[in-house]
């Protein structure tokens, strides 16, 4: 009879055979990824064949972790590191419905400042809306002002549902079933991001910060 340990070896190694890649646990194909190395942004079709360090499986394959370490390089355009998804498509907010849902969890924050954006609608220049999380607090910013809590007391791990609609030229935030948060804000060429995008970048080894994506769905939804 095979000793417990060897039938619990074998598992492990039938579950590090068997691990996915990323675009098979979430739903990659109209996105690129910016990672935190000289790289450049990981374009489809290779984002399909792509896992590493920064994305890749959650344990229990049910997730993919977006990992940003503080030591990273910051992609042209940012001044942190990031691990971040873009959409594709481009849109403007005065036409149709434009929706990203994102169910995930903030696992890790850095140690030197404990903060990153975990989600983003962008234009040509600059975001538009933020979604970001420091310490307990989860809140939405617009114009570097923040203009409304979704959560503040959240506990690292938790998953939560978040969804941005933009239409009629608002942007609306809504967060597990708290009431929304509305940015009265007209948007051009926009897309969404999502992911892990430090706000911070040190020297220090070893200090990431962490987010972990159960599902994602966007596009135009009329």
């Amino acid at each position: 009879m095979m000793p417990i340990i060897s039938y619990m070896v074998v598992a492990l190694i039938g579950i590090t055979v068997a691990t996915p890649l990323p675009n098979r646990v979430i739903d990659l194909q109209d996105w690129a990824l910016a990672i935190p190395t000289p790289s450049a942004e990981i374009k489809q079709p290779t984002l399909d064949r792509y896992s590493s360090q920064f994305l890749k499986p959650n344990f229990l394959l049910n997730g993919v972790q977006f990992t940003a370490p503080t030591d990273g390089t910051a992609q042209p355009g940012s001044s942190f590191p990031r691990t971040e998804l873009r959409h594709i498509p481009t849109w403007n907010n005065s036409v149709g419905t434009h929706r990203i849902q994102i169910i995930g969890s903030v696992d890790i924050l850095p140690e030197a400042f404990p903060s990153l954006v975990i989600a983003q609608v962008h234009d040509a220049d600059r975001y538009v809306v933020i979604v970001q999380v420091i310490g307990p607090r989860i809140f939405v910013k617009v114009d570097d002002r923040e203009v409304g809590v979704l959560d503040d007391n959240y506990q690292r791990g938790q998953i939560f549902t978040l969804t941005v609609t933009a239409a009629s030229e608002e942007i609306v935030v809504t967060y597990n079933d708290k009431p929304p948060v509305v940015a009265l804000t007209p948007c051009n060429g926009c897309y969404f991001k999502a992911g892990a995008y430090l706000q911070s970048r040190t020297t220090t080894p070893n200090d990431v910060g962490q987010v972990t994506i159960y599902q994602l769905k966007a596009g135009q939804t009329q």
